[in-house]
């Protein structure tokens, strides 16, 4: 049974990733004790390479070592030796967060940081730890609050949980798939060393190096074990015939993905006179229906099973779909929008929603087509950045075409975005310092915020909906990061070279931006963008400010 997890774990790590040091993950099932022993082995990986790690458990910690040591996974060894570290929450841990917050419950965990070894800890379950959050906004900002501090200790948490105990709670899923870097939904139960099925998962989800969710499936039979097991396939797209010629259709084409059967029946009856109807339940359909029939217009309902619709539109995007994506939303806030237009989407329908309307704007995205701003903004100072872009999260036609997104949002939405640029001498920081810079701004960027480099000297970061305020407190943030992991006399040096300049950019008091005149918009606010010594500032970094804004805060 070793073996088996030993090679599902190596499996992991030499094609998907594994679990890479600093990031979160969650594992979802069904309530069988599969991710417990996921779970378990994943201490274990941190003990065989001389490391520790924790595990924090809801129950008595003995049954789950007793669990453990029936299915063949060698835990005394580790438990005695103290580098695998057994803790049982407080009974009362959901009260005692909501009360007294999660200082109090990190404070108990931070003698064990002091050790040093700890790298992995592993929440069993993490439910009970957010019970008591019903708002969506504080469960994300608390979940990133605990993973952030732990990503300071160097510890890599991975989450695991019972879907039936967070049933009534849909916006835990949401959050935690959001925040997390790898999800992985388990199946079936292991019940003994005779099963012939060890582990099922499926969906696991792996955030590549521009960000996209990749589907993968993993099966971990008996029988194949002592070969290998199979490269995990990408969802099989179906590929039209080459050569074959197309017929245009009579009427344009509307997908509709939404997982409510009542909202799919409604729109199909209401449109079908009008417009060829494909229907999707989910949001990987979705995906594998718009690539395979090109639709000319694309609805996607936002919270959806398995991909959200911000997920699916970041995909088709990237992977260079160019007819009409509408997003439907029950909440249609002011966030989701501007999140919505960032990831290329052209509209958004509030539900609940009047036909007509829906009719009009389907009709009126039938005839859009999405190009990329790239070909046609040969003049600008910016394509010298974008164009020289490599080893990035994105492309610059991919960078281009999301900022004109963004550049959008601020005229329908009225809402800034910061512009922060770093500039380094590649050669004096040395290669393995300019590694940091790249992944530490990729960690601490978030899906909606934009983010290319040029060559190993400079980078360009776009925080959508973030005024100065916003803009400032990540500089400083990824400042502190720095110093608490370099060290203060390691950091100073380190910092000292890297010169850091940002700017708003607020409402120009027009009606719209087309896309060309927002990317000219933006390059006339970077060549005012100007220099902040904030990576020069005492450890608190809280000095004065004495330059002037390019623009009042959103």
């Amino acid at each position: 049974m070793n073996e088996v997890f030993q090679t599902h774990l190596s499996f992991l790590d030499d094609h998907i990733g594994g679990f890479l040091s600093g990031k979160a993950y969650l594992a979802f099932g069904e309530g069988g004790s599969g991710k417990s022993i996921m779970g378990l082995q994943y201490a274990l990986g941190a003990v065989k390479n001389g490391e520790a790690a924790v595990y924090m458990v809801m129950e008595r910690p003995a049954d789950l070592i007793a669990q453990g040591m029936s299915l063949g996974l060698g835990l005394d060894p580790a438990v005695k030796s103290g580098r695998l570290i057994f803790l049982e929450y407080d009974r009362d841990v959901t009260s005692r967060i909501m009360r007294f917050g999660w200082k109090p419950f990190l404070e108990q965990l931070e003698p064990l940081r002091q050790e040093g070894e700890i790298r992995r800890i592993v929440f069993d379950p993490i439910h009970p730890l957010f019970a008591g959050t019903t708002e969506e906004g504080r469960l994300r900002y608390d979940l990133r609050y605990l993973v952030e501090t732990l990503q300071e200790w160097n510890w890599t948490p991975l989450f695991l949980n019972d879907r039936g105990a967070t049933q009534g709670h849909p916006s835990f899923y949401r959050v935690f798939t959001e925040v997390c870097y790898g999800v992985f939904e388990l199946q079936d139960e292991i019940e003994n060393l005779e099963s012939n099925k060890y582990l099922f998962i499926h969906n696991i989800r792996q955030s590549s190096d521009r960000m996209r969710k990749i589907p993968f499936q993993i099966v971990a039979d008996r029988g194949i074990v002592e070969r290998s097991i199979s490269r995990p396939d990408v969802i099989e797209i179906p590929v039209a015939v080459q050569g074959k010629e197309e017929e245009e259709p009579a009427m344009p084409t509307v997908l509709f993905a939404d997982d409510d059967p009542f909202v799919r029946s409604i729109l199909k009856k209401a449109l079908r006179k009008e417009f060829n109807i494909i229907l999707a339940e989910d949001g990987a359909e979705a995906v594998t229906f718009a690539l395979s029939e090109k639709p000319d217009v694309v609805v996607l309902d936002v919270e959806m099973p398995r991909f959200s619709g911000f997920e699916v539109c970041r995909t088709l995007r990237a992977r260079g779909f160019d007819r009409a994506i509408i997003f439907i939303s029950a909440a249609g806030s002011q966030e989701e929008r501007v999140k919505g237009l960032s990831l290329g989407a052209n509209d958004f329908i509030t539900k609940p929603f009047d036909l007509l309307v829906v009719q009009e704007k389907i009709r009126n995205a039938s005839r859009i087509r999405v190009t990329s701003a790239g070909p046609r903004q040969q003049n600008i100072p910016l394509e010298t950045l974008l164009d020289t872009a490599h080893g990035t999260r994105l492309s610059g036609a991919e960078f281009r075409m999301r900022l004109a997104r963004a550049c959008e949002g601020i005229e329908k939405f009225d809402v800034p975005i910061g512009i922060v640029q770093l500039n380094w001498d590649a050669e004096q920081l040395g290669e393995d310092a300019v590694q940091r810079i790249h992944s530490d701004l990729e960690n601490w960027s978030r899906p909606e915020d934009l983010m290319t480099f040029n060559d190993h000297n400079e980078a360009l970061v776009v925080l959508n909906a973030e005024g100065r305020s916003g803009t400032i407190a990540y500089i400083r943030k990824l400042r502190r990061f720095w110093v608490q992991n370099l060290g203060p006399e390691n950091a100073a040096g380190f910092l000292s070279q890297i010169k850091v300049s940002f700017g708003i950019v607020q409402s120009t008091g027009k009606k719209a931006l087309t896309p060309k005149r927002a990317l000219a918009f933006v390059e006339n606010q970077q060549a005012n963008l100007y220099g902040d010594p904030m990576f020069q500032r005492s450890s608190d970094g809280e000095s004065g400010d004495s330059s002037t804004s390019t623009g009042t805060d959103g």
